[in-house]
């Protein structure tokens, strides 16, 4: 099959226009759209004919450059490739590299002193393979990563010591700390009638100091309600002293709770542990009386592994997370 690369003429710019339409149909190049006829012929255009066929085409325009002064002189004769394209089926056979070499000798005899494009092919490296080996070098990049924007009501936010404040609060708070009294618990300011503990500023820097910034052996952050930045509570991993889980724990805040926060906190948490933490397993306790806390980590993919003296255990294994949350690990 022979290759001819010539000038194009009125006559082919449906068929060019019909290229163009197939590049547009193929989504390989970002932001790209169909060249109607008009925009098409206002190019300095060729195109690559085989056996009376048009399979490709190579159209741009001609201008002096300005402000590109760290590779050209003022005022220096270029010409901008707007859309090189090969029709599928026919690439890999040399054809663009026909065209681009073709069009440059004729540019350069007419006094062109350099070849400039844009462009923006979803396949970069490919593109970059195939004008680098034309001769093109690069003098400027610029590149994109699409981050994953939170789309749910709630945000982790590990607190400074001057925020810590909340925490004294809530602490204090008997409403919030309810599901804490009755127990024989050992830490200093502990109210068993209340559940409260007593946090005093002065060990507020102590406490910063031993939970914050010390993953992945502890983990602790607030809850912070996105569209107000208001603090919900907070949550909390720790290695276990036991053996190779994380115990973990979910406060809500008594004024925010019946908004189903909870859930959501116990994902995040999740999320932390074996995204971020590489946790192998999970583990909380409490009381079968406690419905809504039972319901929302059986929803999450807990199971209960034990039943004794009136406390539940439940766990979630890092192989039971995955497979309901594969793609937070690709």
């Amino acid at each position: 099959m022979k290759i001819q690369i010539r000038k194009a003429q009125k006559q082919d710019l449906p068929a060019v226009c019909r290229l163009s339409q197939e590049w547009a149909e193929q989504k390989i190049t970002y932001g790209y759209s169909v060249t109607d006829t008009p925009e098409m012929a206002s190019y300095t255009l060729w195109i690559a004919e085989a056996d009376g066929t048009i399979i490709g085409y190579l159209g741009g325009n001609a201008y002096d450059s300005h402000r590109m002064k760290s590779i050209l002189p003022e005022g220096t004769s270029c010409f901008e490739i707007e859309e090189l394209y090969v029709k599928a089926g026919m690439r890999n056979h040399g054809t663009g590299r026909l065209l681009y070499d073709t069009v440059t000798a004729e540019l350069a005899q007419r006094g062109i002193s350099c070849v400039t494009l844009i462009a923006a092919n979803q396949n970069s490296r490919q593109l970059l393979n195939f004008y680098q080996k034309a001769g093109m070098s690069t003098f400027s990049t610029r590149l994109f990563q699409k981050l994953n924007a939170p789309t749910g009501r709630l945000y982790l936010q590990p607190p400074s010591v001057e925020e810590l404040c909340y925490r004294q609060k809530w602490m204090a708070d008997p409403a919030t700390m309810q599901y804490n009294c009755g127990y024989d618990l050992a830490f200093d300011g502990y109210d068993r009638q209340t559940g409260c503990i007593a946090f005093p500023q002065a060990k507020w820097q102590q406490w910063h100091d031993d939970w914050i910034g010390q993953e992945p052996k502890r983990f602790y952050a607030y809850l912070v309600r996105r569209q107000d930045n208001a603090f919900l509570g907070a949550v909390n991993l720790h290695q276990s002293a036991k053996g190779n889980w994380y115990e973990m724990g979910v406060v809500i805040d008594a004024k925010y709770r019946g908004r189903g926060y909870a859930g959501e906190a116990l994902a995040l948490l999740l999320q932390e542990a074996f995204v971020h933490n590489h946790a192998q397993t999970v583990h909380n306790s409490f009381e079968p009386e406690k419905r809504a806390a039972l319901i929302i980590h059986l929803k999450a993919g807990f199971r209960i592994t034990e039943f004794r003296d009136g406390i539940l255990s439940l766990e979630l294994t890092r192989e039971d997370y995955q497979k309901h949350h594969m793609e937070e690990f690709l």
